[in-house]
């Protein structure tokens, strides 16, 4: 099994992995604010943001059905502050376009208000290209892979916001937003934060669990409801928890649910859920990625990558799979944080509902 993961968590969904070197983090005292919003317009916000990064691209081609949705800001009440993430893919119509699409975003982007605070190749053994950008006056950033030998060659997307207040008597509302409106020859579906929450979401190549990527790629789970799904995936969550095995606090992350690309969005779903770990001593943040190297194998999990990431701060980070959970996780120590902290992202294979009934979003 494989998995691509893109903010947020962060992202989603969680989008999104997490990056640093970054103003938007998923780090609650380090996101940039984002005002004074509800979910739906700070929605409306990101996908407009997602839309013009697709107008820069230039070249024809389709992109994916996804959704935005509506994630915490890690370490604020969840019933008042947010962040929205939107994964998203394009494949262009040639193949060929893909290498200029990527050279054409990296030169075009700053002249549209992005920093771009990395690009480069990952460490995956695909070594695929990847860009991180900020942008201070969308309070927005995105996360984008250039996945030249997946088939088809895509680009894998990951946009997310900052992190917005509900207006006062207000709750945050959570769900999943229909696709970028925009009229066009494609057919829309629509970090860091995106993926510095993640975001959302990055994508990690080399493993079929995806965020952004072929249906055929991921696999399946079964039959299950939304709310089971999710208490299952929360308790693969738990179980990694107790292979830390240091004393600590754990982020009241909640798992979101997103669809399985290029498949029925009302009857099939995946779960994702994005947490942290902050270990009561510092000094037991190596100790706590130690005990998770050398326990998940003993636990059923085949551990497909494990080492610096390509972030200014070279993060370590793990990338594991379990056929036995039909999930897999990646998880990045941030030891440059303050505080130093985990980061985790728990994703689930792809689910289909009972029949006669829709996938409940949340």
């Amino acid at each position: 099994m494989k998995i691509k993961l893109g903010v947020l968590a962060a992202a989603m969904p969680l989008a999104l992995t997490t990056l640093t070197g970054c103003s938007m983090t998923d780090s609650g005292s380090d996101i940039l604010s984002a005002g004074t919003s509800t979910s739906s317009d700070a929605a409306d916000a990101v996908e407009a943001v997602s839309s013009g990064i697709y107008d820069l691209i230039g070249v024809k081609g389709k992109t994916s059905d996804s959704r935005a949705t509506v994630t915490e800001c890690s370490g604020k009440d969840p019933n008042t502050y947010f962040r929205v993430l939107r994964p998203w893919s394009f494949t262009p119509a040639s193949p060929g376009d893909l290498e200029a699409v990527m050279q054409r975003l990296r030169e075009a982007m700053p002249k549209h208000g992005w920093k771009i605070v990395e690009y480069g190749p990952d460490t995956s053994k695909n070594k695929n290209m990847r860009l991180t950008a900020d942008n201070d006056a969308k309070r927005a950033s995105v996360h984008i892979i250039e996945m030249a030998k997946d088939n088809p060659p895509m680009l894998s997307v990951d946009v997310a916001s900052g992190c917005h207040q509900v207006p006062d008597g207000r709750k945050v509302e959570h769900f999943q937003a229909t696709g970028l409106r925009r009229t066009s020859d494609v057919t829309f579906r629509q970090s860091t934060a995106a993926l510095c929450a993640s975001l959302a979401l990055a994508a990690v190549a080399g493993c079929g669990t995806t965020f952004a990527g072929k249906s055929d790629d991921v696999p399946s789970v079964g039959i299950g409801t939304s709310r089971d799904a999710a208490a299952r995936t929360q308790k693969v969550s738990s179980r990694l928890r107790d292979l830390i095995g240091v004393k600590g606090t754990a982020s009241d992350g909640s798992p979101g649910v997103q669809e399985c690309s290029g498949k029925d969005r009302d009857r099939y779903f995946r779960i994702f859920h994005k947490w942290s770990f902050h270990p009561a001593s510092e000094g037991d943040l190596d100790i706590a990625m130690r005990n998770l190297k050398q326990g998940m194998p003993g636990r059923g999990w085949k551990i497909v990558e494990y080492g610096p990431d390509t972030s200014a701060n070279k993060n370590l980070m793990l990338i594991a799979d379990s056929e036995a959970e039909k999930a897999g996780v990646h998880i990045t120590r941030m030891a440059k944080r303050n505080p130093p902290k985990l980061s985790l992202m728990v994703v689930s294979g792809c689910y289909r509902v009972p029949d006669g009934q829709k996938v409940e979003h949340f």
